[in-house]
């Protein structure tokens, strides 16, 4: 997670900020959406580990609920899970988004389409890790994998533009 989020400061957010990018929605401050973009530089990084720690902690708490009170489910375990789950699908198409904006292509009809199909990835990748890791059901997985997307969405959504 701390590789996805510090080098995703530099490869995408610096790039959204050089390119001028819109954003899909204003700055939740009343801020130039420019200048906004400037400081998102600095507190991605740092907001998007505290994100995937929380993310991480409220799956491992459904997974021991699901289980019946677990405590087998380790919140070692989760965190690998959510790490893999976040960081694989990220690693494959980071350079597509990278050459998107930098071609012009970082307007957010463009992104939002390729960031909704990487998130119904890394979901998925949820929903296979805590199945096979745990033993949950199957609805069981998926329910943590859709939490996993709304969790993602509820709490980058607000901030990251």
């Amino acid at each position: 997670m701390v590789l996805r989020y510090s080098v995703a400061t530099f490869s995408t957010v610096v790039n959204l900020y050089y390119h001028s990018v819109p954003m899909v929605l204003p700055p939740p401050v009343a801020i130039e959406p420019q200048r906004y973009r400037y400081y998102e530089i600095f507190w991605y990084g740092p907001y998007g580990i505290v994100m995937m720690i929380v993310i991480t902690l409220v799956l491992l708490k459904l997974s021991r609920q699901m289980a019946r009170g677990n405590k087998q489910l380790s919140i070692s375990d989760m965190l690998g899970i959510t790490s893999l789950a976040f960081f694989t699908p990220w690693l494959v198409t980071s350079p597509v988004d990278f050459l998107m904006i930098a071609g012009g292509y970082g307007a957010p009809q463009f992104l939002i389409p390729l960031h909704l199909s990487i998130l119904a990835w890394e979901s998925w990748l949820v929903t296979v890790g805590v199945q096979t890791r745990f033993g949950l059901s199957k609805m069981q997985s998926y329910s943590l994998g859709l939490a996993a997307a709304g969790l993602f969405i509820a709490m980058g959504g607000p901030l990251i533009r």
